[in-house]
């Protein structure tokens, strides 16, 4: 029987073929909300932009300069939803408002003249760049296989080579078809006419899928009556969708914050906004498959996600010594893992629970590696702990998808 292969991908996976990064998505916000967000008094600049810049200028007073972040498109989209419900006159159950008093926002700017920031003006922001966002990503996954053909091909023989080597389990943040693109027959819950059943999922034995836990480009919402907002798949990229998230009621939650209600799931808070089905359903499958998973593949994936991180707890659990390889890119002067700090490196630990100082090469296992030349010679940073085999590939995806032999070797270690 082929061995049970866990795949996590992130957007780090689908960059090269064409899909913005998380930068990306952020110059994408910027340039969007130009259109009717501009502000009064700052010139050239949006009201996404000055929210990110102060948040940015806070983290930057941070005394412990090697701890300071900077915000991300995420972060920010879930910051506006706060300042939202911080500004509802009539929203009395934010708790954090009866201590809190809001520093002034800047007016914006308008053909009727200039106006001061309200909630609704804060909440259609971040609605309208949720739904500028899937449809961006829609139309960059209709010219992906064409536009990226060489990559594409690479990426096609890699995901098809794990497929006849693993019995394999697809768990995707990014919202991209990609892998759909390449492996068509993948299981996703939906049926040919595109209606989600959830027993399905939980009856499932075998492998063989793709859960999209935060969305996808083939999610539409096309329910009716009570069900308005129920999610279906959408073959067509080139069909109208009907997924306009600032059209629709807003999901409530307990902590007085109105998320959208989108197909994809985006920014912080995503422990409420995965509530609604087939998020939820993907959702609960996580721990078993994880639990019985052989080997784990990472994609490109940041290990910012907490609730799914936390579901990866059963990978060193008691005996297990079950390998994990980790597809990354990082620039030649990256310092090795036992002298990272960042955000990175620092979850990446907890999540897989490794010792960073264990952390070598194959081939000195007593000294530190030179990422450049473990790039260069196409090779991984290693755990020396043969208990909590890891191995960490630094070349960037299209690179890796190359060496499959090499990721393959890795996967196999303690087998």
């Amino acid at each position: 029987m082929k061995k049970k292969l866990m795949v996590v991908i992130g957007a780090g996976a689908s960059i090269e073929l064409g899909m913005p990064s998380v930068r990306g998505v952020d110059l994408l916000f910027t340039e969007w909300a130009k259109d009717g967000y501009q502000l009064a008094n700052y010139e050239d600049k949006t009201l996404y932009c000055y929210i990110r810049d102060e948040v940015n200028s806070y983290y930057s007073k941070n005394p412990k300069q090697g701890l300071c972040k900077e915000s991300n498109y995420e972060e920010i989209l879930y910051v506006i939803l706060q300042l939202s419900a911080a500004l509802g006159d009539d929203n009395y159950s934010l708790p954090m408002n009866a201590f809190c008093e809001l520093k002034k926002l800047p007016k914006l700017k308008l053909d009727a003249g200039n106006k001061f920031v309200s909630g609704d003006d804060l909440r259609q922001l971040c609605y309208r760049l949720v739904d500028k966002l899937i449809d961006e990503f829609r139309e960059r996954c209709k010219v992906s296989k064409e536009s990226k053909k060489i990559y594409f091909q690479i990426f096609e023989n890699f995901i098809n080579q794990l497929n006849s080597d693993y019995d394999v389990a697809f768990i995707t943040l990014n919202y991209d078809d990609l892998i759909t693109q390449a492996c068509p027959h993948l299981f996703t819950g939906f049926d040919d006419n595109g209606t989600f059943y959830p027993v399905s999922i939980y009856e499932r034995s075998d492998w063989e899928l793709i859960y999209h836990l935060h969305g996808s480009v083939h999610f539409d919402m096309q329910g009716e009556g009570l069900d308005m907002h129920a999610i279906k798949w959408n073959a067509d990229l080139n069909s109208t969708f009907s997924d306009n998230s600032l059209g629709r009621n807003s999901q409530g939650n307990s902590e007085g914050i109105s998320m959208p209600t989108s197909v994809i799931v985006a920014g912080y808070g995503k422990t409420n906004q995965i509530q609604r089905s087939p998020f939820r359903t993907y959702y609960s499958r996580i721990d078993e498959i994880s639990a019985k998973a052989d080997a784990f593949l990472f994609l490109g994936y940041g290990f910012n996600d907490f609730h799914l991180n936390n579901s990866l707890h059963t990978i060193r659990r008691g005996d297990r010594n079950k390998p994990v390889v980790i597809i990354d890119w990082a620039p030649d002067d990256q310092d090795p893992m036992q002298f990272r700090y960042d955000e990175w490196a620092i979850n990446l630990c907890k999540t897989i629970a490794v010792n960073a100082n264990e952390m070598a090469t194959k081939h000195n296992k007593n000294a530190a590696p030179d990422i450049a030349d473990l790039k260069e010679n196409g090779e991984f940073e290693v755990s020396r702990n043969s208990k909590c085999p890891l191995s960490i590939w630094y070349g960037g995806f299209i690179e890796a998808c190359k060496s499959y032999s090499a990721i393959k070797s890795e996967l196999e270690a303690g087998s």
